[in-house]
């Protein structure tokens, strides 16, 4: 019995410290694409690189928030002008009850809200775009091993 708890708990901080190494890496790369780009085409590449995702993005938050109860009291979806002064090309600000709980983990649907929309995004493009592909993919018996 403690020879698997040590393996769950093992496994949990190789998890933790993976999703981590894997945040840390892909902020590497984000930001010397970011770079690249700027100092490749300038401002006007990166408004260019970025006006269909920041919007997206900025739903993402916009939805979830909405989800989750809380209150909006602004959002911009791009901003490319006032963006270029303080380097911020959306956003969604909003209020919630501190008190409600609901509200509270909403908080952490609302931050994660791009990737799963992403991910959401792109299974749908998979379905839709290469259902071959998906049903090829989910008729596989993957088997994980015991723990």
């Amino acid at each position: 019995m403690l020879a698997n708890s040590l393996q769950v708990f093992l496994i949990t901080v190789l998890f933790i410290c993976a999703t981590y190494l894997f945040g840390f890496l892909y902020h590497l790369v984000c930001s010397a694409n970011r770079r690249f780009i700027l100092n490749t085409g300038g401002w006007t590449w990166f408004c260019l690189s970025a006006f269909i995702g920041v919007p997206f993005h900025e739903l993402s938050h916009l939805i979830m928030s909405l989800l989750f109860g809380h209150s909006i009291t602004e959002i911009a979806l791009f901003r490319p002008v006032a963006g270029r002064r303080d380097g911020n090309l959306g956003y969604v600000r909003y209020r919630f009850n501190r008190f409600s709980l609901y509200q509270t983990i909403g908080n952490f649907f609302v931050g994660a809200a791009p990737m799963l929309f992403g991910g959401g995004v792109l299974l749908a493009i998979l379905l839709i775009g290469y259902p071959d592909i998906f049903r090829t993919c989910t008729q596989k018996n993957v088997k994980f091993p015991d723990i």
